[in-house]
């Protein structure tokens, strides 16, 4: 090994360690610092979700540092070791700075510009070129960055798992008791669905039988799984008040569908299903979701107006069973923000 073979090594470890820093704050863990005249005078990593800041990357935040040390924009005679290849931005910044080395840690194939997309370090266009040193520490550099998305797909992963959404439900709504639908309160969701004769008169459908209740509750989308699917009943004082039928990750992974909301016809009109469907929401966004979509015909308009004061806006309309279908959507984290913006809009297409 040579003598700045050995150098660049000792620095690159610095850089890993800011990396680690990163790592702590679950950021994507990349590092960076910038040496002059062998000796490190600026530091930094990633911080761009905890400071809420596109400029938070590792090696903008170095090379600000290294501006208010050296008393310069320029930074002449300085070396920049970072542990991933930077992105338009930083390879920008690096350029504009005039540093003359950028050493590298892996590479970045998704969004490189020091070589995989593009490279704007070497690029003779610019009045500015600068000499780039790659794989410095690469299995090290590249293994952080797989531990991170390892352990980020696997939290995903959990937060959608089976029985998420149940477990999510269950004991935030003082007052009710929420179970998964079952032969032992088939009955209960039979009876409650049956009590809805104006809904089923309205989508021109028989009301159901107790077989067609054991139905609801094992019924799944094309594509889907048994895990992926929650069939809530919700008891208060031991009478069957509402249920809810739910998939997760359908039609994709963000989404939640919601196939049935219903409440027992003496529970309507009273604000009960708008708190029901208020913890619903907070339920969905802690299983990792981020939208919830739904199927109302159109010729239901109780349920399109409740939906459309809850915020949901029209996707789509299908044609289902010779009826119109409007398919509805709602952005989890625009839910407060969003209740009448779509009123006009949904009025238009009936």
């Amino acid at each position: 090994m040579t003598e700045i073979q050995n150098t660049d090594e000792t620095y690159m470890r610095e850089a890993l360690k800011q990396a680690k820093k990163a790592l702590a704050l679950g950021e994507v863990p990349i590092g960076c610092v910038i040496v002059h005249e062998g000796k490190i005078i600026a530091r930094g990593y990633n911080r761009r979700n905890t400071d809420q800041s596109t400029l938070s990357h590792a090696e903008i935040t170095a090379i600000r540092k290294a501006g208010k040390v050296l008393k310069d924009w320029r930074l002449g005679g300085c070396t920049l070791y970072v542990t991933l290849e930077p992105c338009q931005m930083c390879a920008g910044a690096i350029v504009q700075a005039r540093i003359p080395r950028v050493v590298m840690g892996s590479m970045n194939p998704k969004a490189g510009c020091a070589g995989s997309i593009i490279n704007l370090l070497e690029m003779k266009a610019f009045n500015h070129q600068v000499e780039v040193t790659r794989d410095v520490l690469r299995e090290e550099c590249s293994a952080i960055l797989q531990t991170f998305f390892s352990e980020m797909r696997e939290k995903q992963r959990a937060k959608r798992a089976p029985g998420t959404l149940i477990r999510s439900l269950r004991g935030g709504l003082p007052g009710y008791t929420i179970v998964e639908g079952s032969e032992e309160n088939a009955e209960d969701i039979q009876k409650l669905m049956a009590g809805n004769e104006e809904y089923f008169r309205l989508v021109k459908e028989k009301l159901p039988t107790l077989e067609g209740a054991r139905e609801s509750y094992t019924i799944l989308p094309p594509n889907t799984s048994r895990e992926q699917k929650t069939f809530a009943v919700f008891y208060k004082k031991g009478k069957c008040t509402a249920v809810l039928d739910f998939i997760q990750g359908y039609p994709k992974e963000s989404v939640g569908f919601i196939g049935l909301f219903m409440l027992a016809a003496d529970c309507q009109g009273k604000g009960i299903g708008k708190k029901m469907f208020r913890h619903i929401c907070e339920a969905a966004e802690k299983a990792g979701l981020e939208k919830l979509r739904l199927g109302c015909y159109a010729a239901n308009e109780p349920g399109r107006i409740f939906w459309e004061k809850q915020g949901f806006q029209l996707a789509e309309i299908q044609e289902k069973d010779g009826q119109k279908l409007l398919v509805l959507e709602l952005a989890l984290k625009n839910r407060n923000t969003a209740l009448h913006r779509q009123k006009n809009l949904l009025q238009s297409h009936l």
